[in-house]
């Protein structure tokens, strides 16, 4: 099933207009034609899954990263924030989404 952010997106690529979703301030955001700001949701959690590969131990990524709105509805599946940046210390790497999401470390569940 898609997420809330991928219904809004397709339903505005099918008005022929230009959008991306954006990830800040505590918010699922579109971006409507390069100028407007619309927000689809606020984030009540995260889901994140973490990887440490097994021919590197100590190194530390980001797998996956699941938005949920506060309704526990799934809001966005964040492809960009899976890099392949590496971290010695998986809390780091939960500080580091923390701060790029503007939201507290409390709102995620690390796997």
């Amino acid at each position: 099933m898609p997420t809330k952010a991928k219904e809004f997106l397709n339903e505005q690529l099918a008005q022929d207009r230009d959008c991306y979703i954006v990830v800040r301030d505590g918010e699922v955001q579109a971006v409507l034609d390069y100028v407007t700001t619309e927000t689809i949701g606020k984030i009540g959690s995260v889901k994140l899954s973490i990887e440490e590969p097994d021919n590197t131990p100590g190194v530390y990524r980001v797998e996956s990263s699941m938005i949920l709105d506060e309704d526990e509805n799934d809001l966005h599946d964040d492809q960009e924030i899976v890099d392949n940046q590496e971290y010695h210390d998986s809390l780091e790497l939960v500080e580091d989404v923390a701060k790029k999401y503007g939201i507290s470390t409390d709102l995620i569940e690390e796997s």
